[in-house]
């Protein structure tokens, strides 16, 4: 019914960057062209990305990462022009992190989940007059990483880290209903409480299609009610959802 997408769950995604920095625009002319192969470019891109905690924390632990990775970079330095490379990167980075956060969050510690949920809260008040910007970072969109603040990328990229680290090192095995009823009831229950209308529960699914202003609005109260739920209850219900959420393995 209203949690039918990973998309809609989490906010936050890291930007895989090839050479060049993080949310810069990219240029439309490719002036100076690499000139190595696409498998030392994808060797020097791996190299950069690795310096991120939270890449190294997948690579670390999931043998199949590494692999995934170097596939994906390499279709795009060897199909696409080099001015297109961040965005694809960030597109493919992003979907293939998503797809691992969605299998290892439920897993992860109370504290981490909340300080995320925390850091996303905080974040969209900031742009609750900005719908536009609201709705991109709620789906963690390339524009919205030339709009963010300078320690975006470094503070949400820990976050996640934290997530899996505790995932991986001293997993939390939470008894979920299969039908969401124990998650569903706290959720409703709160939602009600702050006093939100339930047909925006139905947007969550479409975020990008539908005006900036509805997305911005159901996603902000979406999110502040499982925060608000508090550090026990909040974390379980967004591990939750994400849990039950469809899941389909990058190859």
């Amino acid at each position: 019914m209203i949690f039918k997408s990973i998309a809609s769950v989490s906010a936050t995604a890291i930007i895989l960057v090839l050479p060049g920095p993080a949310g810069a625009e990219a240029p439309k002319t490719e002036a100076a062209p690499y000139t190595g192969s696409p498998d030392v470019i994808v060797d020097e891109a791996l190299a950069i990305a690795k310096k991120s905690r939270l890449i190294k924390v997948l690579s670390d632990h999931l043998p199949e990462f590494d692999g995934l990775m170097r596939s994906r970079m390499k279709a795009i330095v060897s199909t696409t022009p080099q001015y297109a490379w961040p965005e694809q990167a960030h597109l493919q980075g992003q979907a293939l992190v998503q797809y691992y956060f969605s299998v290892y969050m439920p897993m992860a510690s109370d504290e981490s989940i909340y300080r995320l949920l925390k850091y996303d809260t905080e974040n969209l008040a900031i742009y609750a007059d900005k719908p536009e910007a609201c709705v991109g970072y709620a789906l963690g969109t390339p524009d919205f990483a030339k709009i963010a603040a300078a320690d975006y990328v470094e503070k949400v990229t820990d976050l996640k880290a934290d997530i899996f680290e505790s995932a991986f090192t001293a997993p939390v095995h939470r008894d979920f209903k299969p039908d969401l009823s124990d998650a569903r009831v706290l959720f409703m229950a709160q939602y009600q409480k702050e006093g939100f209308d339930p047909k925006d529960l139905a947007l969550l699914g479409n975020l990008a299609a539908i005006p900036a202003v509805d997305g911005c609005r159901a996603y902000t109260r979406f999110n502040k009610t499982i925060y608000d739920l508090g550090p026990k209850d909040g974390p379980f219900v967004l591990a939750a959802f994400t849990n039950a959420a469809p899941k389909i393995k990058p190859s």
